[in-house]
């Protein structure tokens, strides 16, 4: 496979942080709407199957954020718990938001593991000590 082009890299990446700031949003307000309603109320507990919901769902907002510094660990992160998130729950009936929230996540991987050129030249010369 032929390496991306800086320029398209760039769009990859960039793209990639507005969709991951757009849909951190989304989720973690639904994230913070359930956490006062299940955990911040001293009468009632959820399940414990609830909770581990709850960590995935926090894992994929962390690998929201993640992802705007370290860009294939943000990838790896969101990729896992949204699957997982997003199976576990059987919200696959919601694709149109699923797929859009997953999609930073592969465009992290992408730019990831696609190099960033460097120039002709600099790959011929040997290294010296002013290098």
């Amino acid at each position: 496979m032929k390496p991306f082009s800086c320029t398209k890299c760039q769009i990859a990446r960039w793209l990639a942080r507005f969709l991951a700031g757009v849909f951190f949003l989304l989720w973690g307000s639904f994230f913070l709407h359930h956490l006062n309603e299940w955990y911040f109320n001293p009468v009632d507990r959820p399940p414990l199957w609830v909770t581990g919901l709850m960590a995935l769902h926090f894992g994929l907002l962390v690998g929201l954020a993640m992802g705007w510094k370290w860009e294939l660990a943000g990838g790896l992160l969101v990729l896992g718990c949204g699957i997982a998130f997003f199976g576990l729950m059987g919200a696959w009936k919601i694709w149109f938001l699923i797929g859009p929230t997953l999609l930073p996540g592969v465009l992290w991987l992408v730019v990831g593991f696609n190099p960033p050129r460097t120039a002709r030249h600099a790959q011929d010369e040997p290294l010296t000590e002013s290098n």
